[in-house]
């Protein structure tokens, strides 16, 4: 079963591969974080090809489309969970997850050896702060601020700002 709406341009996706191996693995099988939309996760669940659907919320299309994702999969009984995110983006991440009840988080931690409070500090560069974010019990806690929880510094985002090209 093919994809009639390519969710990128050139590609069909193939929903009966995970299928087969789901049920041939005895581990959960996940994917998700290169569809665009609702449509391939809406034929993921139709054809019970994942064991758990991971969008990315930029490219899922943003928070209120991972928000539909997500109770599509709760009608079919499946959990949804974030794909991992880094850096300033893991601020939207972690608002997401929460409002969807994703019951695990995923953190990308993109080139070892570096700890997560080693990879987010180039962003405090940004912010108003000696942190952006905090654990407890070994989970990344959500922000409490208001928009994404994050406190910007506007002066520091101008000076860092870069001219569109003309």
């Amino acid at each position: 079963m093919f994809d009639r709406t390519a969710q990128m341009p050139g590609v069909v996706w193939d929903y009966n591969t995970g299928l087969r191996m789901a049920r041939e693995v005895d581990i959960p099988i996940t994917r998700g974080e290169g569809f665009r939309g609702l449509d391939g996760f809406r034929e993921c669940l139709v054809h019970d090809t994942y064991d758990i659907l991971q969008p990315d919320c930029v490219g899922a299309g943003g928070i209120f489309t991972v928000r539909r994702i997500a109770a599509m999969a709760e009608a079919f009984h499946k959990p949804a969970i974030m794909h991992g995110a880094m850096g300033l983006r893991l601020a939207g991440w972690l608002q997401t997850s929460a409002a969807i009840g994703s019951p695990w988080q995923e953190l990308a931690l993109v080139t070892p050896p570096l700890l997560p409070e080693e990879q987010w500090s180039p962003a405090l560069k940004v912010v108003n702060g000696d942190r952006l974010f905090t654990f407890r019990d070994g989970e990344v806690q959500v922000p409490q601020g208001p928009g994404l929880g994050l406190d910007i510094n506007e002066d520091a985002l101008e000076r860092y700002r870069v001219a569109p090209r003309v």
